[in-house]
């Protein structure tokens, strides 16, 4: 019995190492999730061939001078939202359901629409990204107003974005895709 209380006294400092290693790994992931990085599945064909049906991303939800969940602090990463970023946010139309497409335009710039061609502030937008090359668009002009971007799916003939919409107000964005974790053949880094 004896032995049996000397052996546990020696494995009972391990187990507390043990213990406050998970404890500590959990809670760092659990601040990660809820604060920094979000797991997302693509379900849908918009954003072809860049992110396919099946695809998990992650996307850093603070890049964008995000504020702190129940504090009224921002983030110090003062970085902007760039064109041809990929970017996740709620629906204007449903708050419920996220989207993911991306930044093709910025507040200020005029984004037109001619000859099924995009210009962008006068230059021929270059989207070596484009599922189908052989795009329509309706003839038409605007100019981005400020807190909002425009923004469309890489799969243009299967995409609801900016076109059908209209503007995305920057308050409704959550994050910047970075990469696609999952399927494995997959892994790599989103530009």
């Amino acid at each position: 019995m004896s032995n049996l209380k000397s052996q546990f006294k020696e494995i009972l400092p391990v187990l507390k190492d043990v213990f406050n290693s998970i404890f500590i790994a959990v809670t760092i992931a659990i601040i990660l999730k809820i604060f920094f990085f979000q797991a997302y599945f693509i379900p849908s064909t918009s954003m072809e061939n860049t992110l396919k049906i099946g695809d998990e991303i992650l996307v850093f939800k603070f890049l964008y001078n995000k504020k702190i969940p129940g504090l009224n602090q921002t983030l110090p990463f003062g970085i902007k939202v760039k064109r041809g970023d990929i970017i996740v946010f709620s629906s204007p139309e449903d708050n419920e359901q996220d989207y993911i497409k991306r930044c093709i335009a910025l507040p200020g710039d005029k984004i037109s629409f001619i000859s099924n061609k995009i210009y962008l502030n006068g230059n021929l937008l270059k989207e070596p990204y484009l599922k189908d090359k052989n795009v329509s668009y309706i003839n038409e002009s605007y100019t981005i107003p400020q807190g909002h971007i425009f923004v469309m799916g890489d799969n243009r003939n299967n995409s609801s974005d900016s076109r059908q919409w209209g503007f995305l107000d920057m308050k409704k964005i959550i994050g910047k895709a970075f990469l696609i974790y999952y399927p494995f053949h997959r892994i790599r880094f989103l530009k």
